[in-house]
């Protein structure tokens, strides 16, 4: 099956109820296909994306995505969660496995900047990975805010992985749960996601399809297998109950050129107020005035390294300590 034809299930999923369904229940020890509660203790990997303008209004109203913490002030998204869209209207909320409550160890952060893959296009499955910056430093919290350990190696066919997200049904019907969701999924022959969909950069995943149970392919929820960030979900193919996976492995050397690029390219390091809108305001001229404007211009230099590594399956030690 080509791109061609997998274009309009991608695009039903993007703007309709596109779910991977389970039966759900509140069991630690759930089954492949079972839906169950989790809390950020469990997960601590797991952040938000959220507008700030809504976040102020009401607490968790402005989620809109997932993110998550894979190194001081770095995150990874999907692509398609910002493309287009501005980082100084966007704020990181991490620490919290429920939306609606400030609990002691949630945090905060202003974003500085974000990039996407260069060769992503809306609402085209390929290169659907983003790599977010934070102005503020992401400080680990034992039990609440942790760095994922990336995988670099292909995974085999029916690993175990966990996808979290904030997304489920009941009775058929999708609702945004208030407490973190997750399921057992078992990952697929690479020759499956190639066949299909005829694009590089994917792990397939599946589990049995119902009537109740989390959305796998909802918010780029991650993907974790064997404690290690594996993917970031992408879109499903809903009456079989396969999910899509940006694949970690992939696409690690771009993440790498990504977060060097980043930081050599001296950005800001004075964490903005976001109190009030004026403030957040002001950081928005600044950002303007060309204080990142080193990096941006590195942007042609980003496309060729990531046109040339993209399709290489990295061997090195992934270290951040640049």
């Amino acid at each position: 099956m080509s791109v061609t034809l997998i274009t309009p299930v991608f695009l039903l999923c993007l703007f309709t109820s596109c779910h991977s369904i389970s039966l759900f229940l509140k069991d630690d020890n759930a089954e492949y296909g079972q839906g169950f509660e989790v809390s950020i203790h469990e997960v601590p990997y797991i952040g938000t994306l959220r507008y700030y303008s809504k976040e102020v209004e009401e607490l968790g109203s402005g989620m809109f995505c997932m993110a998550i913490p894979i190194k001081n002030r770095v995150l990874l998204a999907a692509a398609h969660c910002v493309f287009n869209k501005k980082h100084e209207d966007v704020v990181v909320v991490l620490g919290s496995s429920n939306l609606r409550i400030r609990s002691p160890t949630t945090k905060m952060l202003s974003v500085s900047f974000w990039r996407w893959h260069p060769l992503y296009k809306m609402l085209q499955p390929p290169y659907d990975i983003a790599v977010v910056f934070t102005y503020n430093d992401i400080e680990p919290i034992a039990g609440a805010i942790q760095y994922a350990p990336l995988n670099l190696h292909e995974v085999p066919k029916r690993t175990k992985c966990l996808i979290s997200s904030w997304t489920r049904l009941s009775d058929g019907v999708q609702k945004r749960a208030d407490t973190m969701q997750a399921i057992w999924v078992s990952t697929m022959d690479r020759k499956f996601c190639i066949l299909t969909i005829d694009a590089p950069g994917y792990m397939c995943s599946k589990t049995e399809v119902s009537t109740v149970g989390v959305n796998t392919g909802d918010l780029g929820a991650p993907v974790v297998c064997d404690d290690k960030l594996s993917g970031i979900t992408c879109f499903i193919l809903p009456t079989r109950g396969i999910t899509f996976n940006t694949a970690i492995n992939v696409y690690a050397k771009w993440i790498r050129a990504s977060v060097y690029l980043y930081f050599k390219g001296s950005p800001p390091t004075v964490a903005p107020t976001t109190s009030t809108t004026a403030k957040r305001r002001s950081i928005r001229n600044k950002l303007r005035s060309g204080q990142l404007r080193p990096i941006c211009n590195q942007w042609i230099v980003l496309s060729v390294i990531s046109i040339h590594v993209i399709f290489t399956i990295p061997t090195f030690d992934f270290d951040f300590n640049l």
